[in-house]
């Protein structure tokens, strides 16, 4: 399974390395009061960390985590990062991050809407659907495809 190395870009620049720590763990901190979910929390911070350098961070091949035939526990609103297994703690990462990558490139303003106000992980599962004019049933089982299908022919 993909950690590390194996998930986030090389950073061989040591300013540009601590940029992006900061800069996600201040998106951590400016959420926090959110109580987000944590494939929005993890997404929102690596998106973030994105913007901030101008370049994504995430390795393209991490997309393929989107297949995963499990899609239950995406929507659970914490998770506990000692105890859930690796592959779950990787598989949200992969899903929040290029989920949220997806809405900022092909929905402009929902992540905001999203996160104007404190919500349920069942309110904002429920408001990405509707943005995206899907039913809320299996939204997870849904929506990867869609987002697997649109980086593949934006990366081809």
């Amino acid at each position: 399974m993909l950690w590390g190395r194996e998930f986030f870009a090389k950073e061989e620049n040591p300013e540009q390395k601590l940029l992006s720590i900061v800069c996600h763990e201040l998106t951590h901190a400016w959420s926090y009061h959110l109580d987000l979910p944590t494939w929005l929390n993890e997404g929102l911070a690596m998106v973030s960390v994105d913007r901030c350098l101008g370049k994504p961070t995430v390795l393209f091949e991490t997309l393929v985590l989107l297949n995963d035939a499990d899609h239950d526990h995406k929507s659970a609103n914490r998770i506990n990062l000692r105890t859930q297994s690796r592959e779950d703690i990787i598989l949200l990462y992969a899903c929040g991050y290029w989920l949220i990558r997806y809405l900022v490139e092909t929905r402009p303003g929902l992540v905001n809407k999203v996160l104007a106000r404190k919500l349920d992980s069942v309110e904002i599962d429920a408001r990405i659907a509707a943005a995206l004019e899907m039913p809320q049933e299996n939204f997870w089982g849904r929506i990867d495809p869609i987002v697997v299908a649109h980086f593949r022919l934006e990366h081809t």
